[in-house]
């Protein structure tokens, strides 16, 4: 089973990781082309902030938050964690993932909610009088939000172990 985790997580990091590398380039190439066409043009490369604002970034804020989970690198308060002993540690872990879970869950199922509406009216943002379509960036979120819920229901991997002594 721990291998198979173990491949789960390589997997995932390579995804997201190669996902943000081309959302970043991507981001890098559209803003610095507007801003030549902007000085040397007097033009401007149409729906640059929303495509920027509603594809890019989304992107890259949300799905690295599964790799913080699986990895064991998001927030924490270890100085009363640290303390306590060991049982009492294994429960506050249970209980934090059953929160997590729960909270993920909720977050999953409403973002999907709003992004099943946002492309059934096919939603767009207006950029001058062209139409940039922005229903595809809705679904960043529900997928984001499954895979940390699903980063909560499956236990740490030796891997990610240690990634969290780095």
């Amino acid at each position: 089973m721990s291998r198979l985790l173990d491949r789960f997580d390589v997997v995932l990091e390579r995804s997201i990781y190669t996902v943000g590398i081309l959302l970043l380039t991507l981001m890098i190439v559209q803003i610095t082309v507007d801003v030549i066409l902007r000085s040397a043009f007097h033009g401007a490369l149409p729906g640059t902030v929303e495509i920027v604002s509603n594809y890019y970034m989304v992107g890259l804020s949300f799905l690295p938050i599964v790799l913080a989970e699986r990895q064991g690198r998001q927030i924490s308060a270890s100085f009363l964690y640290s303390h306590l002993p060991r049982f009492a540690q294994i429960v506050a872990e249970l209980i934090a993932r059953a929160l997590g879970v729960v909270i993920f869950g909720l977050l999953t199922w409403r973002s999907l909610v709003e992004a099943m509406a946002k492309t059934r009216i096919g939603a767009f943002a207006l950029s001058g009088s062209d139409r940039i379509t922005i229903w595809p960036a809705y679904w960043v979120l529900p997928v984001a939000f499954a895979l940390v819920t699903i980063a909560l229901l499956l236990p740490r991997s030796r891997r990610s172990k240690a990634a969290q002594t780095l």
